[in-house]
């Protein structure tokens, strides 16, 4: 790589700082080379262009760490209501409750695990949703930085090809042959920000489009009936009074 290259488009050692899988790795050398002849030929837009699409898929262990989160609250939530794993639900709680206990307590106790089994629901469909937006706009980002680096390095090819495969050439000021070559570089840099820019596009309308889904959640979150305390009823011990479900009523000679 020629040194006006590397001064002017800076190429970093570490190349894969997220450890990203071969495919998703930014192309520096191609960008280098987009960038470099942009500029020769005063498309200067290009380097803009570029830096964005590098910036675009940030810091992919954020969105996993996001995401697993929500994941976590939604397997929680489920695991409440159904008992999921180790059989202790509310579903299962109230079960328990009503086949061992009589008495007002009891009564105040049920109650309330109506009123959380009503809204726990209600909070995990929310979270989930939460989550599956997440997911999807972060399946959005990927696959849209994935294109545009594709696009970087088709164009990267093209433009090396209109210069004969010269790239050294390119990259230490080449003098293009009566503006021919010129004239095609440029072709080629618009198609490549035509084509960089419709992606780009996508990205920004999508994420409108999930902000506007994320309010609608929010607000529907926001209607959920959250209850209060636990009554005193259902701590107040005389108000528990034991039963036996399968024989006689406790006390009771049989």
């Amino acid at each position: 790589m020629g040194r006006k290259t590397q001064e002017g488009y800076p190429i970093p050692a570490d190349k894969n700082p997220f450890g990203l899988s071969a495919e998703m790795v930014f192309p520096y050398e191609q960008a280098a080379t987009l960038v470099t002849t942009a500029e020769r030929v005063g498309y200067t837009v290009v380097r803009a262009q570029v830096e964005l699409i590098r910036k675009m898929l940030g810091n992919p262990n954020d969105v996993s760490t996001v995401l697993a989160g929500w994941q976590t609250a939604v397997s929680e939530l489920t695991q409440s209501i159904d008992g999921s794993d180790d059989g202790n639900g509310l579903t299962t709680a109230r079960a328990t409750i009503n086949a061992r206990w009589n008495g007002s307590a009891k009564d105040a106790a049920v109650e309330y695990l109506d009123l959380l089994l009503t809204m726990t629901p209600q909070q995990r469909s929310v979270i989930k949703e939460i989550a599956d937006a997440v997911n999807d706009f972060g399946a959005q980002v990927l696959q849209s930085y994935a294109t545009s680096i594709a696009h970087i390095s088709k164009y990267a090819a093209i433009v090396a090809e209109f210069s004969g495969g010269l790239l050294e050439e390119i990259r230490e000021l080449v003098t293009f042959d009566g503006g021919s070559i010129e004239t095609q570089i440029l072709e080629t840099l618009a198609q490549f920000m035509e084509e960089t820019g419709k992606v780009i596009e996508s990205v920004i309308n999508y994420k409108k489009e999930i902000a506007g889904k994320m309010d609608e959640i929010i607000t529907r979150a926001g209607e959920i009936a959250v209850p209060g305390a636990i009554s005193p009823a259902a701590l107040d011990t005389t108000g528990w009074q034991p039963r036996n479900p399968t024989g006689p009523g406790w006390g009771t000679p049989s």
